[in-house]
């Protein structure tokens, strides 16, 4: 097994960060070199971290130490609820933690004409699709920038439980595998998977047709087929229709910085654009309900997303970011399959 292998695999089978790293917004209080040699050694604890020698455990170290200083200028800096701390990523260099990033925008199928006029009247304040049994578990993408995949094929779960009452897991290996757009584990665009769920004639169910986090042999077969779709619509960047259409039609694929997400714990993101740019698109997600927190005299709207790192990642698998404010870019690119 090579250097890359013994330290990488183990990223993917930890557990959960313990509450001794989680801060409260405004507040980091892991500082020195002392408490970082604690907080990295508990940190090769909890999340089962395996280094090859010294020189090897000194690098992630420094990597580490950089990671602490960004998490200490995102809690300074946040406007919203939300926790920064230590997660599984954080004695990951920018470019390898850059691989789980597979959104690759596609000129030509963002400038499809955008759904405008939605119907914004009696919306309510809360709205959670998976309150109504139209949100499939969360799962963990693995070493493989393959978030467009598990983002478009989640409207179709969410569509296909919606209008034909079956919540069923379909296949993202199905589109890894047999892809002839050239989205793969290197990225992707959601709209390509669109098209191409439509030139398969559908998806295949994930127990027969399982995830495995690499590009393989294309196994298809049209004869195991569990749903369908027959097109898809670009939607408003305006974030009021965008609630109106989650409430009455359901989940929505968006496209966002993943930035704040590397070190999020819990609460509702809401960054300084210098931290999260909404011009530096590079992550799909899944918008599956929205809803208002009150934080004293203040109320503070937010969207309910589903991600694909796992359970062991953010709240439960989930993160909750600012609704009204395009918060890192999450209204630009918003897009639904039509069963």
């Amino acid at each position: 097994m090579n250097m890359l292998m013994i330290w990488m695999l183990p990223i993917y089978f930890a557990g959960c960060v313990t509450s001794s790293f989680i801060s409260k917004p405004g507040e980091l209080h892991i500082v020195g070199s002392k408490n970082l040699t604690l907080s990295f050694d508990e940190f090769i604890k909890k999340f089962n971290k395996v280094y090859e020698d010294e020189a090897e455990y000194t690098r992630r170290f420094k990597i580490f130490r950089d990671n602490m200083r960004k998490i200490e200028k995102f809690t300074k800096e946040e406007k919203g609820t939300a926790t920064y701390s230590i997660t599984k990523f954080s004695d990951m260099e920018d470019k390898e933690y850059g691989r789980l990033l597979g959104y690759k925008k596609s000129p030509s199928k963002a400038q499809i004409a955008r759904i405008e006029d939605i119907d914004v009247t009696d919306v309510p304040e809360e709205w959670d699709w998976r309150k109504k049994n139209a949100v499939t578990a969360v799962e963990d993408q693995l070493y493989c920038g393959s978030c467009w995949d598990f983002s478009a094929v989640g409207t179709v779960e969410s569509q296909w439980a919606i209008n034909k009452g079956q919540l069923i897991e379909l296949s993202k290996q199905q589109l890894l595998d047999c892809d002839k757009l050239g989205n793969n584990c290197e990225g992707g665009n959601i709209y390509q998977a669109y098209e191409d769920i439509i030139s398969m004639g559908g998806l295949e169910a994930e127990k027969d047709y399982p995830y495995l986090g690499v590009k393989s042999t294309c196994n298809f077969n049209d004869k195991r087929i569990k749903a369908t779709i027959s097109s898809y619509h670009n939607l408003t960047q305006d974030e009021q229709k965008i609630a109106a259409w989650v409430y009455r039609r359901g989940p929505v694929s968006i496209v966002l910085n993943d930035e704040a997400l590397r070190y999020y714990q819990q609460g509702i993101i809401r960054p300084t654009p210098d931290n999260c740019s909404p011009d530096l698109l590079n992550h799909a997600t899944l918008i599956v309900g929205f809803g208002v927190e009150t934080e004293g005299e203040e109320k503070i709207p937010y969207w309910i997303v589903k991600n694909s790192w796992g359970i062991d990642w953010g709240e439960q698998g989930y993160f909750r970011i600012y609704r009204g404010d395009n918060s890192c870019g999450m209204a630009e690119y918003v897009s639904t399959a039509i069963v």
